[in-house]
């Protein structure tokens, strides 16, 4: 016959005949059992339940917030962590015209330099985690005309325009046989749900197309003379997740 464990007593240590009882009991236990069954411990005062069924998601007090204490974390959450930080690095090493004028006309990115957590297929940036990323882009504008024209650059998630990231950027006239030249850099932190995918828009009212002169996104090769430099891409964009 099982013997039902006590609470361990709350006499004095020097009440020796309860603590000899309740010392006996134990040994009786033991020596029918060889161990103590679950059900016979007394939790009393205690907010544990069976440790053989607690699930993690019951756990109690496992917040955390000081030191050595632990958080749950949410799956998104954990991905983060496992996956790291994502971020893309992309570029354009070609020219990039503008069919026609006033018309948003996606940017063309030809070049992945880096990337994790996101992909670029028809110049859409797909970003696989969610998160808050910060956004830069910048684009070499030139102006081919002999009057200053202006381009207008924005974001959109989805194929919708995202509010309050439109910048405007007057590009210089033609000063002889030189072109007017501009670069358009702007940052932006954007809150993505996963699989959300960004593309960069732009539209000039003048544009350069073959018949009429006027602005365009322009590359140039590395040169060695007069002196050496790297190429400079038409566009390019970073994405990097901040949190």
């Amino acid at each position: 016959m099982a013997i039902q464990l006590p609470p361990i007593p709350n006499n004095p240590i020097t009440d020796a005949f309860v603590w000899r009882d309740w010392f006996f009991k134990v040994s009786q236990i033991l020596v029918q059992n060889a161990a103590i069954a679950w059900s016979s411990l007394n939790f009393t005062g205690s907010n544990l339940l069976d440790i053989e069924t607690r699930q993690h998601n019951a756990l109690q007090d496992m917040q955390g917030g000081f030191t050595n204490q632990y958080y749950h974390l949410t799956l998104a959450q954990y991905n983060s962590l496992v996956t790291g930080l994502s971020y893309g690095a992309y570029q354009n090493n070609a020219d990039q015209n503008l069919a026609t004028a006033n018309t948003p006309t996606v940017v063309v990115f030809n070049t992945t330099d880096y990337q994790k957590n996101i992909s670029r297929a028809s110049n859409q940036l797909t970003i696989a985690n969610a998160g808050v990323y910060n956004v830069q882009y910048s684009l070499q504008l030139a102006n081919t005309d002999a009057a200053e024209h202006a381009a207008t650059v924005w974001l959109r998630k989805n194929g919708t325009d995202i509010v309050g990231t439109a910048s405007k950027f007057d590009v210089p006239k033609k000063h002889g046989s030189s072109d007017g030249y501009l670069i358009a850099a702007v940052n932006f932190y954007v809150d993505v749900t996963a699989g959300q995918y960004l593309e960069l828009v732009i539209a000039a009212d003048q544009v350069e197309n073959g018949v009429t002169d006027g602005i365009y996104i322009e590359a140039y090769p590395a040169q060695t003379t007069p002196y050496a430099h790297p190429s400079i891409p038409s566009s390019v964009i970073t994405i990097t997740q901040v949190a």
